[in-house]
């Protein structure tokens, strides 16, 4: 999978505020959500350092254990078999979301770590915080060199990473080579906190501290 460069060519929009409506589910200073790719269940991850699976339809709720500090980032695999959960201690934790035990032991990544998120394929994933690093399973297999803390990740549906930062910078990386395809160092004046991909590689969010929301679409996709 070679990357395009056309992927960088955008339309931008721009959403100051935005209300919906819906079912709740009580949750304690959650922080962090992740929908599983069937739909039925969310992971929530929390400050009272607990990470949760809820089924979507019963609302029925397990508890994961084996969380050392708070829950900054969860995230399932595309097939669904695993969590992934990253904390403020810079630990990363798996869980197979079968039977609801770890796998392996909780791995020291960094001193922080802000997100995680799985390739589309499910061969390695991704942490970030001071460093980008990949990974499969309890190996690292490459690190991304920054100068600046990475605080949110994603992947595009044709495997291209693309990350915020903390001065509020947005990039495209070929996460194979480790090599920027695009960037854009004014995509917010504040840090950014979270990036999506529309599942039709059509349309990035991506949101601020300070209540900002840009869309923009992605008119040639890798």
């Amino acid at each position: 999978m070679t990357p395009d460069a056309e992927e960088s060519r955008w339309v931008h929009r721009e959403i100051t505020r935005a209300e919906t409506k819906g079912k709740e589910i009580p949750q304690d200073a959650a922080r962090t959500v992740a929908f599983s790719k069937d739909g039925k269940t969310i992971a929530t991850g929390d400050d009272l350092k607990k990470v949760r699976l809820w089924n979507v339809f019963t609302h029925g709720e397990v508890v994961l254990t084996g969380t050392p500090g708070r829950v900054t980032s969860v995230a399932f695999s595309p097939d669904g078999s695993t969590l992934l959960a990253a904390d403020d201690e810079g630990f990363l934790m798996r869980w197979d979301t079968g039977s609801h035990r770890p796998i392996g032991e909780k791995i020291q990544v960094d001193t922080y770590l802000n997100a995680v998120a799985w390739s589309p394929d499910g061969t390695f994933f991704v942490t970030a915080g001071d460093h980008i690093r990949l990974w499969n399973g309890a190996t690292m297999i490459k690190e991304i060199p920054r100068t600046v803390v990475t605080t949110a990740v994603a992947f595009t549906p044709k495997g291209v990473l693309v990350t915020g930062d903390d001065i509020g910078s947005v990039f495209f990386w070929d996460p194979r080579t480790g090599k920027t395809i695009y960037e854009n160092s004014a995509e917010h004046d504040q840090p950014v906190l979270t990036v999506a991909v529309a599942p039709n590689n059509r349309t990035l969010s991506t949101a601020n501290t300070y209540d900002t929301i840009h869309l923009r679409r992605l008119r040639d996709s890798s």
